[in-house]
């Protein structure tokens, strides 16, 4: 303590050089001048925190600067992914028809006059043979029996089958079907909320920058990604329909969800979006326009 201000000896450090003890009202002043500001460089955490810590101390100082990192508005949209791209998916190689099945169901229809309206889906993964079958309740015995006596009887028991995550499909019965005749249950995982937005959800949209040769402008300085959209419409568990948040009803278009990420910040009212959607493809090519001089001494030359 040093005329009423706090100070702290780091023992990692072996410079005797005292730390500023930040109290909480200045924190986030602090964090501005070391990464937000231009001549900050926005480091990622890491660096950040080396740079503050040099001179400040507070307690829970590294989760605070990673925290506030990884919501950073300019760096969500200018930072590139630095993980791992996702590998290619193998194509499986099948010893026989009906060796692995996928399974679904179909939303209910209109029921007909025997009182049926579910579609039991069953597919060979193979050959790409379909079946359906008509249910009038989607019970997990149903489902048993219906694969029991119209498949396996006909086409033979196969080694493992595909599944989503329904309750009838995780049920006992189905469980203990499935080790009584020896088939490998795998089901599809439960998609990540963190991942896959849901409507009413900002999210960032993916861009693929090209460099602007016209303007003097590389690729790696126009912005990775653009926003935050509003998620209007989620078609599938994949697809999802974006707006301006200040135009809902008017739907700019529609994206998978590899090409989103969610947008965890506030919007700040009247701040609007930084970079809107353009119409895809690559722009079109400038072409130079020569002067009638050089055109001239073109000429002579030759």
């Amino acid at each position: 303590m040093n005329q009423g201000i706090l100070y702290r000896y780091s023992p990692e450090v072996e410079t005797e050089e005292a730390q500023l003890v930040v109290p909480v009202q200045e924190r986030e002043r602090m964090l501005q001048e070391y990464h937000d500001v231009p001549t900050a460089g926005h480091y990622g955490a890491e660096g950040t925190y080396n740079k503050v810590a040099c001179r400040y101390y507070f307690p829970g100082m590294l989760k605070y600067i990673a925290e506030d990192v990884k919501n950073c508005p300019d760096c969500n949209r200018h930072k590139p992914s630095n993980q791992k791209p996702k590998g290619l998916l193998r194509t499986p190689v099948y010893a026989q028809r009906f060796e692995t099945i996928a399974i679904d169901l179909f939303e209910p229809l209109p029921e007909t006059s025997s009182g049926k309206k579910w579609i039991f889906f069953v597919e060979d993964t193979s050959a790409k043979w379909v079946e359906l079958f008509a249910l009038k309740e989607t019970t997990s015995v149903n489902y048993a029996k219906t694969l029991v006596e119209e498949v396996f009887l006909r086409y033979g028991v196969p080694h493992r089958f595909i599944g989503d995550n329904d309750s009838q499909f995780v049920s006992a019965v189905m469980q203990q079907t499935c080790n009584f005749l020896g088939i490998k249950q795998d089901l599809i995982p439960v998609y990540h909320p963190q991942s896959n937005p849901s409507e009413r959800d900002l999210v960032l949209v993916t861009l693929h920058p090209v460099s602007k040769s016209q303007n003097k402008k590389s690729r790696k300085f126009i912005p990775k990604w653009e926003g935050p959209y509003l998620v209007v419409t989620n078609r599938s568990p994949t697809m999802y329909d974006i707006a301006d948040p200040s135009k809902p009803d008017e739907v700019l278009g529609t994206y998978h969800s590899s090409a989103l990420r969610v947008y965890e910040l506030p919007v700040v009212r009247g701040s609007g979006i930084v970079a809107p959607l353009r119409r895809r493809g690559r722009p079109k090519k400038f072409h130079a326009v020569s002067s009638p001089r050089r055109r001239a001494s073109q000429r002579g030359s030759l």
